[in-house]
């Protein structure tokens, strides 16, 4: 199926609208699961819009726990702010309302999302996440020297994160 430019526009919006909405990071079948079942786009055009949005550096495309995620960035937030009456309103309409009902239904380890990101060849910044019931608890950024501490560190994450939030509150609330 050919789309035209403008709705290519439209549909990259909706994307970029759809991944800021859910605020965390999100797998690409989630994203496919909503776009195409909706009928908003179809599946190769999805495929070939989620590309682009990665290639212009709109969307991060990173790895945690052998699984990979796409998550807005600052570029593509401005983005979505700039153009956001640019996306029809039905479209609008059908993204808040998955994002209000299927945020908070993620797979267990979703609720405590962790991955990194390379700054330079001896920095990475490791980003972990406590979220319950769709409300952000936690937003940990730690600054490590190589990408094997920082995968480490994303793989105990889920096991840990109640425990390292538990202590946070403990020791500044005390």
């Amino acid at each position: 199926m050919y789309i035209n430019e403008s709705q290519a526009d439209v549909n990259r919006l909706a994307i970029l609208y759809f991944i800021d909405k859910m605020h965390i990071p999100i797998p690409n079948a989630q994203i496919t699961h909503f776009m195409v079942g909706a009928n908003v786009m179809n599946y190769f055009d999805l495929q070939q819009l989620l590309s682009q949005l990665v290639r212009d550096g709109l969307v991060d495309y990173m790895e945690s726990q052998g699984r990979y995620f796409y998550s807005i960035n600052d570029k593509g937030k401005s983005i979505v702010v700039r153009l956001y009456d640019d996306i029809p309103q039905w479209m609008v309409n059908l993204i808040d309302d998955y994002a209000k009902g299927k945020h908070i239904d993620l797979p267990g380890e979703s609720e405590m999302p962790a991955f990194y990101e390379k700054k330079n060849e001896e920095e990475y910044i490791v980003h972990c996440k406590v979220i319950e019931n769709g409300m952000m608890l936690m937003d940990l950024r730690i600054n490590v020297p190589n990408s094997e501490l920082a995968q480490i560190i994303c793989d105990g994450w889920p096991a840990k994160a109640a425990d390292v939030y538990k202590a946070v509150v403990e020791n500044i609330s005390s």
